[in-house]
């Protein structure tokens, strides 16, 4: 049995059927979990595809992020990615 502590990489998302649900969010990212490969944008936590690399993300940068939904009401998986600059926490 694994140990829970250790932080699992999600299983990465098959190709979005012709359905899928398509989304773009930008924002402060408030928290970023590069093993598991999460992040999150206010009360939205979106998982970043495993074949995406990822340079300087950090809490507080701004980002805009595309992609799709894995199934109705599952994961957000993160194809694309822009950075911007980090920025200083708000008060």
């Amino acid at each position: 049995m694994p140990d829970e502590s250790v932080p699992m990489i999600p299983g990465e998302a098959t190709a979005p059927g012709p359905e899928a649900r398509q989304f773009t969010i930008a924002g402060r990212v408030d928290a970023w979990e590069p093993q598991a490969r999460r992040l999150r944008i206010g009360a939205r936590t979106l998982w970043v595809a495993a074949t995406l690399r990822i340079f300087g993300l950090e809490a507080g940068s701004t980002i805009v992020a595309s992609g799709h939904e894995e199934d109705a009401g599952a994961r957000w998986i993160v194809t694309q990615l822009t950075l911007g600059s980090p920025t200083a926490p708000g008060p």
